[in-house]
């Protein structure tokens, strides 16, 4: 008596359950490549609401213990990465942000070439002037007020905040494709692959 033939969709319970291991094990199914270049896409587009325009994400995955996710590129909106890490550009005085928007450069930049978690990127920032600046004139015999925005910058938590931010951002970054990989090897994927695939099985569900 000729087996009756059973498309994935087809079968139920156990059967359904054998059919759905048999395909985790298939090296066709576990070995294949997976495609999360429209999740990194996105996630790097996202970045453009901490103020990145051009952020590069890079991960490895997902059994490593030196396995991670960072980004690199540079802040092209100061207002929105302060605002980002938690400080106020309201109650910065406004000659102080001036010179800021004009003389800061910042960036999130890589010093590892080995590993790409959150540890082998750090914030970077420099002047391209000098960071003194002059207030405006006292009405006193003591001369101009001035005021050092490198040394408040670095009171604010500049970079403390930052480095937190960018190293909580990393790991959100990494947890989110870690859980998109997961899920292209989850029962409903292997249930998609085995229908894709045309694959067939018996009524206990032992692929044909």
């Amino acid at each position: 008596m000729e087996k009756e033939i059973y498309e994935i969709s087809d079968l139920s319970g156990e059967s359904l359950d054998r059919a759905i291991e048999a395909i985790k094990e298939n090296p066709k199914f576990h070995n294949r490549d997976v495609d999360l270049d429209w999740l990194v896409d996105s996630l790097q587009e996202d970045l453009k609401e901490n103020g990145f325009d051009s952020a590069e994400i890079s991960f490895s995955g997902f059994w490593s213990q030196g396995d991670g996710a960072s980004f690199v590129g540079k802040v092209d909106d100061k207002e929105k990465f302060f605002e980002t890490i938690g400080i106020s550009v309201s109650e910065i005085h406004p000659r102080v942000w001036e010179f800021i928007e004009e003389n800061l450069d910042m960036s999130i930049v890589r010093h590892s070439s080995r590993y790409v978690h959150e540890g082998t990127v750090s914030v970077d920032w420099e002047f391209y002037d000098d960071p003194v600046v002059q207030m405006f004139p006292s009405s006193l015999e003591f001369g101009d007020i001035t005021i050092n925005v490198e040394e408040f910058l670095a009171s604010e938590g500049l970079w403390s905040k930052g480095t937190a931010w960018k190293n909580s951002k990393c790991k959100e970054i990494y947890r989110t494709i870690e859980k998109a990989y997961e899920e292209e090897f989850s029962d409903e994927a292997a249930i998609d692959w085995a229908d894709q695939m045309g694959i067939e099985f018996d009524e206990k569900g032992n692929e044909i």
